[in-house]
This record gives C-alpha cells, structure tokens and sequence, in this order.
C-alpha cells in the first residue's frame, strides 16, 4: 500500500524516538549513579533538618567559667571542665561547673611544673583525667593519669607517664593514649586505668599517639612520628596487634614527618585531620578499608594539645577548631570556629571567634569548650 519511500522515513522515526528514549535513561541512571557515589559529602553528613544549627545560630558564654578549656565530659550530672586554667583556691587545671559557677573539685596540689589536663572522660563508674602533671593528694602522687570516682581522686602510682592526649573507652576498659612508658624501660602509648584493677598496657605503637577513636569495634590511633621519613602516623589495632597503613601513598600524608591529629567517626565513615606542607589541618574521611577522600575545602589549624574536634549533633556533623578556613582559599577565614555541612557546602555555626578545643552534646545542646570559657550554641 505504502511506497518504500514512506516505510524507511516511518522506520527512521521510529529509531530516531528510540535513541533518544534511551538516551534519557542513561542519562537519568547517570544523574541517579552520580548522586550516590560513596564518599560525596551530600550522602556522608545528613542535612536539611529543621531547626538546625547553621549561620543565624548565637554562642552564649556561660558565666564564670575559665579560660583555655581544652576537654569537658558530664559525669553524675555535673559538666567538669579541664585545661591549662589556673584560678587558684583549687580551681587549677580541673573544676566542676554547676550550671552558675564552677566548683573546685581537687584538695591537692600539682607539682611546679605541671602543664594542664587535656583530656576527660565519663562512663558509670569515674570520671578519667588525662595530661601532663603530677598530682598529690593524701600522700598519693598521680603523673598525667587519674580518676575520680565520685568521691576521691584516685590512680595508679607505679605509672612513668610523660603525657596523656587521649581516653578512650574499649573491650569495656578505659584505656589511656600518649606518650608513656611501663617500668621505666618499655615505651607503650596505649594502657589502661580500669578500676579498681589496673595496670596493662597494649603492644607499643611506634608514634606517640595524640588521638585514639574506636570505630566499627577497632581502635584507632593517629599521631606523630619520632623521626623524619617515619611515615606512621595512623594504626588500627585488631587480632592482637597494631596495622600501619602504607598512608604515603595518598595525598595528604607525604613521607615526612608530618602529624595527624584528631579521629572521629559518622555515618559510617571515619574522620581524621591531617597535615598538609603548609600546616594546616584538612579533613579527610573514608569508609572502613575503602580508599581515603580528601575535602579540600574546610581546613583548621592544630598542635598536639590543641586539636580539632567533631562532634554529631541531631543528625548532624559539626567541627570546631582554630583559624577555621571553609573555602579552601583562605578568604574566608574566622567567620566562626564551628562549622557544618549543610545543602552541599560547609557554612559556619554563628559567628564563635575563640578558639575551640572540645565539643560536646549536653542534655540535646552543643557545648563548645574555647580560649574563651565555655559556650552553648542557642538556635
């Protein structure tokens, strides 16, 4: 009936409407595969919750509380705070705050000397205190580890411990990170204090150890190398025994003696700042055993007793730091030393200007430990 003029244009038609059909559900599929990469930021940190915290967020200082705050932990109901403060009449290194004013909690004295607390950490049983002192209480000297359990300070006396960073707690035991050493003569960085029997040590991890993370039932630990061109910098400690990774081959761990400082852990991948050739901190991340992410964008500056620090907060990733950068460029710098990830791009929490050392979630509010004293963030 049709002439093949007719048919061949029909058929041409007919394929033409097919191609592009197909086109657009390749097209679809590769939006749809793009979105969903493992390892892009918009999948990692969950947003858009309403009443989050983000740019219009205010800071309010909570009186009377001390400078130079590096770690708070809430234990029986009470925040304590610890830094490098020295209020006097007991309120040196370490207080209670009771919403209004703080409280001493120590009756001894720290020796000449003694350069702070860095870290502190809460569970059931005591409340742990991790640094760089010696501490004397009812003829009892404690060096740079201890516990309160309530009532009394208390430790292990036999310890030679340079300096705690970390606690942390694992296979139901507090262990203790740092630089340390066992009977004088074996150098550990990872031991416990577990009342009321205390006293073991894991292998020796051959960096010192500035910050140590459990994460998928593993201990991690990230630090600083004794030597240039010992490149470790990151283990995990698994089957008895620690595993470097091979981490030069990436990007942001050179072979030099360059230190990772801060671990942390959301959505099931973990977080690590490192340093870069400039001194600067950026943020890398990954899933278990996956290949490292760099995000270029956000970076912070950081020393061993002064880290940076992650925090989740209502299903949110918060960060905090000194001389926050969230461009990348350095252009925007100090807009607030907390930041989010929110609607594809980092955006800064208020406008906090000290510098931040710890943050910690509260009774459902985000407590920011700073330079300045202790700080709560107000939607």
């Amino acid at each position: 009936m049709y002439g093949s003029d007719f048919i061949n244009m029909l058929r041409n038609r007919y394929l033409l409407a097919f191609l592009l059909m197909g086109a657009l559900v390749f097209s679809s599929a590769c939006r749809e595969d793009l979105t969903n990469v493992p390892g892009t930021k918009e999948e990692i940190f969950a947003e858009n919750l309403p009443g989050a915290l983000g740019e219009n967020t205010e800071w309010l200082k909570m009186a009377g509380t001390p400078n130079e705050i590096l770690a708070m932990a809430k234990f029986k109901g009470d925040i304590y705070l610890a830094g490098t403060f020295d209020s006097g009449n007991g309120n040196s290194f370490i207080v209670r705050y009771d919403g209004q004013q703080v409280v001493p909690l120590l009756t001894g004295s720290f020796s000449p000397g003694s350069d702070g607390i860095y870290a502190l950490h809460a569970n059931d049983t005591a409340l742990f205190i991790g640094g760089e002192f010696a501490y004397t209480e009812n003829g009892s000297t404690y060096v740079s580890a201890m516990y309160f359990d309530g009532q009394t300070i208390r430790g292990n006396t036999t310890w030679q411990i340079v300096t705690a960073h970390d606690i942390v707690e694992f296979n139901n035991q507090v262990w203790f990170a740092g630089e340390m050493a066992q009977n004088v003569t074996t150098t550990h960085h990872v031991m416990t204090l577990n009342p009321p029997g205390m006293g073991t040590a894991l292998p020796m991890v051959s960096f010192e150890v500035f910050d140590a993370h459990v994460f998928e039932e593993s201990l991690h630990v990230v630090g600083r190398p004794y030597s240039t061109g010992n490149n470790r910098h990151f283990a995990r400690f698994q089957s008895g025994a620690w595993t470097y990774e091979a981490l030069t081959v990436s990007s942001f761990f050179p072979n030099t003696q360059y230190e990772a400082y801060t671990l942390g852990d959301f959505n099931s991948y973990l977080f690590v700042f490192a340093e870069d050739q400039n001194g600067e901190f950026l943020l890398h991340y990954r899933q278990r055993d996956s290949d490292w992410f760099s995000d270029d964008e956000v970076s912070v500056w950081g020393s061993a007793d002064v880290r940076p620090c992650f925090a989740p907060f209502k299903d949110q990733f918060f960060m905090g730091g000194s001389r926050v950068n969230i461009d990348g460029t350095g252009a925007v710098q100090n807009v607030s030393n907390v930041i989010r990830f929110r609607a594809g791009q980092w955006v800064s929490v208020g406008a906090l200007k000290a510098a931040v050392y710890d943050l910690q979630t509260f009774d459902d509010q985000l407590y920011a430990a700073t330079r300045d004293g202790l700080y709560v963030a107000i939607p």
